[in-house]
């Protein structure tokens, strides 16, 4: 019932699912506030043609929160998982990200064992950052796009950032086992670990941002760029950034539909209400 609720009130156009024509290069796992946006920027200018960034759900038209989220869904034991596996292929994941040649960003990190599994072939990053670092930024980031009226009661009243809700809920949170801010520091630290544990030295670079040029281009088989490494973003510039590119148009809406029910509500109240004095007087 919940289910068939949440499809006639939420369901978001998907847009046709990609198919890979080019093998996926690079897979970077490392957790969003650890260099993801600079890696991503650094991949592009060495000369990868696509790659994927978190920033991408949003921008992609359409948006594709409720793709992934539905991955969260299969990972943690929805509908997919056989045999005690999460049954994630790599047709799922192409549907999604099947014209990139590498990717990054937390929802890959939360994949990561599916994205081993799915690319064998591909060079695999483990971008990290110290884990005092990476909680705090973590939770000044993540935390507060977590909070507020956008983010407890807006959803229920526009789809994309309904599906935006249940990603961060359903991806992130359920990754650090329900508070990133009680669990991010040791979950963050077992995630690189394990990604250690997953790959083979040979196709794997553990990699910071202050590390640079050098040792990502060696690596990677291509020549050191004349110029600087790219910068990210600080977490209010994060903050702000995620507001300006996609969700200005959908909070309006969200604010616009929150006021028709209101005003709806209002309604009934008053029609119940006159017909209750019509009949006591």
């Amino acid at each position: 019932m919940a289910s068939r609720l949440e499809t006639f009130l939420y369901s978001t156009p998907s847009g046709p699912p990609r198919v890979r024509e080019k093998p996926m290069k690079v897979i970077a796992l490392g957790m969003g506030r650890s260099g993801t946006e600079s890696l991503s920027k650094a991949l592009r200018i060495i000369g990868y043609n696509r790659v994927y960034h978190g920033f991408d759900m949003g921008n992609s038209n359409p948006p594709t929160w409720e793709q992934w989220v539905k991955l969260a869904r299969r990972k943690w034991g929805g509908n997919g998982c056989t045999g005690g596996d999460t049954g994630i292929l790599g047709t799922d994941l192409d549907a999604i990200i099947g014209d990139c040649e590498a990717v990054t960003g937390s929802q890959i990190a939360v994949l990561g064992r599916e994205f081993i599994n799915a690319y064998p072939d591909a060079k695999v990053i483990l971008n990290v950052r110290d884990s005092d670092q990476w909680h705090r930024s973590a939770c000044n980031t993540f935390g507060v796009l977590m909070s507020g009226l956008g983010y407890s009661m807006l959803p229920y009243f526009h789809p994309q950032l309904y599906w935006r809700k249940r990603y961060y809920e359903e991806m992130i949170q359920a990754y650090f086992h329900g508070s990133l801010a009680d669990n991010g520091k040791w979950v963050y630290e077992e995630h690189c670990a394990k990604i250690r544990g997953l790959v083979h030295h040979e196709q794997l670079l553990e990699w910071q941002v202050q590390d640079g040029w050098e040792p990502l281009c060696r690596f990677l088989g291509r020549e050191v760029p004349q110029q600087d490494f790219p910068h990210g973003n600080t977490p209010g510039q994060m903050i702000a950034s995620v507001g300006n590119l996609y969700m200005e148009e959908w909070f309006r809406a969200a604010w616009f539909n929150l006021s028709c029910f209101m005003a709806c509500g209002v309604g009934v109240v008053g029609v119940l209400a006159f017909s209750w004095w019509k009949i006591v007087y």
